[in-house]
């Protein structure tokens, strides 16, 4: 038989075998006596190969470095969630989220201090708590203040995990600035919605502006999600508002008002929003807000002494009727169909 290298002249296909074949061997004997080069990164993360010679002659003109993108070797690692991102998606320490979280903490405790333990309403009104006889006074800061005031641990606690379950996304999609502006405005605006609706009522609790999250949420998952996602998201939203405005105590009005004031908020802050969808979502909280702060003027001017005031029952009582009747009625129906 012809030998593979004599028959080279005459066949250029023979040719390019044997250099290959001579290619291979150099390269297998390299790796057993430990000379072999492996790739190496550069700074721009690229993979390099340096080839001592070509494949073929033919190839002479290719690149002694290839080239190789990032993750073409599969050395791309995906970083696993943290143990805190798993309870609270999306986590940063460095967020406008985190911080105002600190804040109500060290506020609760600060609480604690400036009244020996004793939390009752007449210490929360002194200590700067919602309440509409002083509003309708002067004290207009008394609408802005609760958000960050709580009547005991658990309270606060429960606020605090709440807003960091589904505060994260919603400060990612609308940038710092505009989150505070929310998480401000939503709690304010419910405040002041219950003051004037509700002016019997001391409020104090960051629950406003955690609605006005849940708010938030519900339209991003509207806008954004798709499928049981989003089917997920609304359902989930309709039972936790119904599920926290059960209790007797509950600030049903303040929720309720936080709650639309976030889905509103939020439809005239997104990025990307068309100037029509802006304008028809501010004209309402726009109307709402004016709405309130009149009718707490009224009754400023009409009602003669504080203690008049905050006797008085809530100026509409067949809703806040017809609100806790609802959450009952959604609640036994969840039940009933969990059977």
């Amino acid at each position: 038989m012809t030998d593979l290298a004599d028959a080279a002249d005459a066949w250029p296909v023979l040719a390019a075998l044997t250099e290959l074949r001579d290619w291979l061997s150099e390269g297998l004997s390299n790796c057993v006596t430990g000379e072999a080069k492996t790739p190496a990164l550069t700074e721009g993360g690229e993979s390099t190969f340096n080839l001592q010679r070509p494949l073929l002659a033919s190839a002479a003109a290719v690149p002694e470095t290839l080239r190789i993108p990032p993750g073409a070797l599969g050395t791309e690692r995906r970083e696993r969630p943290g143990t805190l991102e798993l309870f609270f998606p999306g986590f940063q320490w460095n967020s406008v989220l985190v911080r105002l979280s600190v804040t109500e903490m060290m506020m609760f405790l600060m609480e604690q201090i400036l009244t020996a333990g004793d939390l009752s309403s007449c210490a929360m009104v002194r200590l700067g708590a919602g309440w509409a006889p002083l509003v309708v006074r002067g004290d207009w800061w008394r609408l802005t203040m609760p958000i960050f005031l709580h009547g005991n641990f658990g309270h606060v606690l429960t606020n605090v995990i709440f807003q960091l379950r589904f505060g994260f996304k919603i400060e990612q999609l609308l940038g710092q600035s505009r989150f505070l502006f929310l998480y401000l405005a939503s709690g304010t605006f419910g405040n002041l919605l219950s003051a004037a609706l509700d002016p019997g009522k001391v409020a104090v609790g960051a629950s406003t502006s955690a609605m006005g999250i849940l708010g938030a949420n519900t339209i991003r998952a509207i806008l954004d999600e798709e499928g049981p996602a989003k089917q997920a998201v609304l359902i989930s939203s309709i039972l936790i508002l119904v599920a926290i405005n059960l209790s007797p105590h509950a600030d049903v009005l303040g929720h309720v008002g936080g709650f639309v004031s976030g889905m509103l908020l939020t439809l005239c802050m997104k990025p990307g929003m068309d100037r029509r969808v802006r304008v028809v979502s501010a004209v309402p909280l726009g109307l709402a807000t004016g709405g309130s702060v009149a009718l707490l003027h009224w009754l400023g001017r009409h009602v003669d002494t504080a203690e008049a005031l905050s006797n008085m029952d809530t100026v509409c009582p067949q809703l806040l009727s017809w609100l806790h009747h609802g959450a009952e009625v959604a609640t036994a129906t969840v039940a009933y169909a969990k059977l």
